[in-house]
């Protein structure tokens, strides 16, 4: 005689056929237990039922009945004050309006949902409803804010996916299988709108979960499930408004309810009670007006584009100059439109655009799968780049042999600045053996006038231990591998009487030695090359947190190498970085956007910067620079990019080989064995010049 049990376990039968794809079964017995819920006065389990008739309806395609019944659910839930309740129907209608394409009635939904979720930490249902928001603002091309939700959701998913690991493997692996398609569709939306590294961090996050499995007792690597996606500067800033105004609607909520839930209990109020009971009424009605000005602000905001225009005029600027810089220099502006990819070759005496047709996403599919294959010597890499030379260089091919062009100064638009030109295919050859190949960026634009000083003194810096170190500005210990071969590389550049056959006199700090103390003392010292072996770790759009690791187990952000005077790179003729990816700049909406330390370095007075486009590999490192300052040296009037581009075609023909095949990364994801010879791009092509070439 319990009809009061006998409706809930009618309700679960018929969730479970739900689950199981039985949509009228679970109809048959939802509508057994809607009336016994009724008749027993369980408004709650009736407003409960309600909201799943309406999700099985939702399944069937059949939106309009749905939204019936989650109509009749949602004043329920309100009434009895099931504020968790409230807020997955909320969610549940929104996205069938989203399904009816009826996109604003979705977001009006799905943004009262938002506040809700968050208040009575249903960091699942937070997500989910994150997610339908990150869908209906792409559906609304607003990409930009697509993306600030789909972090958010896969944040949270991260957390869920921390919280879960002492359960069993085949618990985690179904719980990802369901959350999966979040972090595979902003990725797709990170690739379209060019910002492939972001979009490798958010596909990287779905491995986790084998890795964990395959050193499941290795701490270090259960550690990296708290890896979450880096949110770039205005995101950051959006995301912080919005947590105020949420945290504070939660909290009056969590008042509310408490008070709420002695009403509902039969117990009557005190008139103080009764006061500040109507009082949070109020307050959380303006609280939740706040939060729907604010995700119209936002959304606003997030919609507005940066012009290129500027960046155009002021490179193309640069035609003045090209005469002056020797024969067969020439500049080329890039643009990676929605649906074209369009280069304006300048040379001392024309000026040529052309283009190929193709989407943007298209064509970052292209670069992110390139870069994916190069940065594995086991496979081949020319397939692929054939086809990304005939969509970038095909299109003035003819024009750059007529100019006789042999050094090409390339301003880089979007996740270009990813790419590894010179190991793009013509068919015959890899575009680094024809070419000497250089980056400009508007920092480096004024110096690449100056006189280049041909005697070089050198300052070298390494880091060969392992070291440990607190992220900055945030929780995780970051752990960082040894570089056994830095000492090596030190000794091979340097000349000093620790190492007699070093290429270049100057000095060398390593491991201990090398502190901010002690480089912003031996910056006075006017060195004209500045080596540094050491990890850089980059979190795109904050520079807060990017930051060089030091040998003295500290390290150097970014921001405080930009904003501390005694950093000063003035006279620097050469800043190398044989470090990881720190050659990434990208634009964000205010224009330029600073990722690295090598564009800081050019703002704070290097001519030019060596730098890198992933994490390189130990040995063949050592040997391609020492060949480099080697070839410099011997020939002072050799400019920079040609001694790296000999460096490079020397590495290519198996002149400059392993001296054992125990070749490794700077890091952890490097490939497990090197080969016998260093021709293959994933250990020549990295390297980019960036800045004045001569």
């Amino acid at each position: 005689g319990d009809r009061s049990g006998e409706a809930v376990t009618l309700n679960n039968i018929g969730g479970v056929y739900d689950a199981l794809g039985e949509k009228q079964k679970a109809l048959d017995f939802l509508n057994l237990a809607l009336p016994l819920f009724r008749a027993v006065g369980d408004r709650r389990g009736e407003s409960a039922t309600l909201n799943n008739i309406g999700r099985v309806y939702d399944g069937l395609g059949e939106k309009q009945k749905a939204l019936d019944f989650y109509n009749l659910a949602l004043p329920l839930r309100r009434a009895v004050g099931d504020r968790s309740g409230e807020a997955v129907t909320l969610n549940n209608i929104g996205g069938v309006y989203k399904d009816l394409g009826e996109k604003q009635k979705a977001l009006d939904f799905l943004n009262l949902a938002l506040p809700l979720y968050k208040a009575v930490g249903d960091r699942s249902g937070e997500a989910n409803t994150l997610g339908w928001l990150r869908h209906t603002w792409l559906s609304l091309n607003n990409p930009r804010l697509a993306i600030f939700y789909g972090k958010q959701a896969v944040n949270k998913y991260q957390e869920l996916r921390q919280a879960i690991q002492g359960l069993g493997k085949e618990t985690r692996k179904t719980f990802l299988g369901t959350i999966e398609g979040t972090y595979r569709s902003l990725s797709d939306i990170l690739i379209a709108e060019g910002r492939i590294v972001e979009a490798e961090q958010v596909l990287q996050m779905l491995k986790q979960e084998e890795v964990f499995d395959y050193l499941r007792r290795d701490a270090s690597e259960a550690d990296k499930l708290q890896q979450r996606a880096d949110l770039r500067p205005e995101e950051r800033d959006a995301l912080k408004r919005y947590n105020e105004i949420a945290d504070k609607i939660t909290a009056l909520g969590a008042e509310f309810g408490t008070l709420q839930d002695l009403q509902s209990k039969g117990v009557k109020l005190t008139v103080e009670q009764e006061k500040r009971y109507n009082e949070l009424s109020v307050q959380i009605e303006d609280a939740s007006r706040a939060f729907q000005v604010f995700l119209r602000q936002i959304a606003e905001e997030f919609a507005k584009r940066t012009s290129t225009e500027k960046d155009l005029q002021e490179n193309l600027a640069l035609q003045a100059d090209l005469k002056s810089w020797g024969e067969g220099v020439v500049f080329l502006y890039t643009l990676a439109g929605d649906d074209r990819y369009r280069v304006i070759l300048v040379t001392p005496d024309t000026q040529i655009d052309a283009k190929t047709e193709i989407k943007a996403q298209d064509l970052n599919d292209k670069i992110q799968k390139f870069r994916a294959i190069v940065q594995n010597p086991k496979t081949d890499p020319r397939p692929l780049g054939k086809e990304l030379y005939d969509v970038l260089i095909k299109p003035i091919e003819k024009q750059l042999d007529g100019a006789k062009a042999k050094t090409l100064l390339w301003s880089l638009d979007g996740n270009l600045r990813l790419l590894p030109l010179a190991a793009l295919w013509d068919g015959k050859q890899y575009f680094g053996q024809k070419y000497q190949n250089v980056t400009i960026t508007l920092a480096s634009r004024t110096r690449l006038g100056d006189k280049v000083e041909p005697n070089w003194r050198a300052l070298g810096l390494g880091v060969s231990e392992a070291r440990k170190v607190k992220e900055p500005n945030g929780t995780r210990e970051l752990s960082f591998r040894s570089l056994p071969a830095v000492r090596a590389e030190l000794r091979s550049i340097i000349q000093s009487a620790q190492s007699p056959n070093g290429v270049m006199p100057g000095q060398s700090l390593l491991d201990a030695d090398f502190s901010e103390i002690a480089l912003e003392s031996q910056l006075l010292r006017s060195y004209k090359v500045i080596h540094i072996a050491s990890h850089f770790s980059l979190n795109p759009g904050d520079s807060t947190r990017s930051f060089l690791l030091l040998g003295d187990g500290n390290v150097l952000t970014v921001d405080e190498i930009k904003n501390n005077p005694k950093l000063n790179f003035r006279g620097v003729e050469l800043l190398t970085l044989s470090a990881c990816q720190t050659a990434v700049v990208e634009k964000d909406s205010s224009g330029k956007e600073i990722e690295g330390f090598g564009y800081v370095a050019q703002q704070k007075g290097a001519k030019a910067i060596l730098a890198t486009l992933w994490s390189v590999a130990d040995e063949s490192t050592q040997l391609l620079m020492s060949e480099f300052y080697r070839l410099r040296k011997e020939n002072p009037q050799l400019t920079k990019a040609a001694a790296l581009q000999m460096a490079q075609q020397e590495m290519i023909a198996g002149k400059l080989k392993a001296s054992n095949a125990n070749g490794e990364r700077r890091d952890t994801n490097a490939a497990d064995i090197a080969p016998l010879d260093y021709s293959h791009p994933y250990y020549w092509s990295p390297f980019v010049l960036i800045g004045n070439w001569r």
